[in-house]
């Protein structure tokens, strides 16, 4: 076959069925870089519940990888509280080639507001005061304080788990890892206890 005939071939056949195979999420993540896609690229989830471990290592790797890093979801601070992660999720939804259905949609919010919770309870609890302080319905507001000692008991389980990296003391580290897992199996209750 002569050189030209393979040109031809190339243009005609490979080239737009190689096109068509790119979806057009990945072409539009291929031209924007945020400052949350420099970040790591993985979450430590041995500790979480086993329904968070399971949508991180399935729905969550693979629907939110199509059209971005995986890094940006899991590095922003912009959108933590539920309803933060709902709407963008819905608008990641109706991208097309996302391959996000609606049961996924709700695991992967579900998994990044306990990500939020555990990794980023400062910025999760500046969030909810300014949500608490804006409400007027008493009954949402008990519910939004109850969720506020929940964030509160995280920033303390972050707290022991710092003291214990930096501990030289054997005994020390073991007693600040028991008390955060302690206080983790607590955080975990309460937040079930709200849903």
């Amino acid at each position: 076959m002569s050189v030209r005939r393979l040109v031809n071939l190339f243009w005609t056949l490979l080239l737009p069925a190689t096109l068509l195979s790119v979806s057009p999420c990945a072409v539009e993540a291929a031209k924007k870089v945020f400052r949350e896609d420099r970040g790591p690229e993985t979450v430590d989830v041995a500790k979480y519940p086993e329904e968070a471990q399971n949508t991180y290592n399935g729905r969550f790797l693979k629907r939110c990888s199509k059209c971005h890093t995986v890094a940006r979801p899991i590095n922003t601070k912009k959108i933590v509280l539920k309803d933060e992660w709902t709407t963008y999720t819905k608008k990641m939804m109706r991208k097309p080639g996302s391959g996000i259905k609606e049961a996924d949609r709700r695991k992967i919010v579900d998994f990044l507001v306990y990500d939020g919770r555990v990794r980023k309870p400062e910025v999760y609890l500046t969030k909810l005061d300014e949500v608490i302080e804006k409400e007027r319905d008493p009954r949402q507001t008990q519910v939004l304080t109850e969720e506020r000692e929940e964030i509160l008991l995280r920033i303390r389980i972050k707290e022991l788990e710092a003291l214990a990296r930096a501990e030289e003391s054997a005994a020390k580290k073991a007693e600040y890892e028991r008390e955060a897992d302690s206080l983790r199996v607590q955080a975990d209750k309460m937040m079930e206890a709200r849903k």
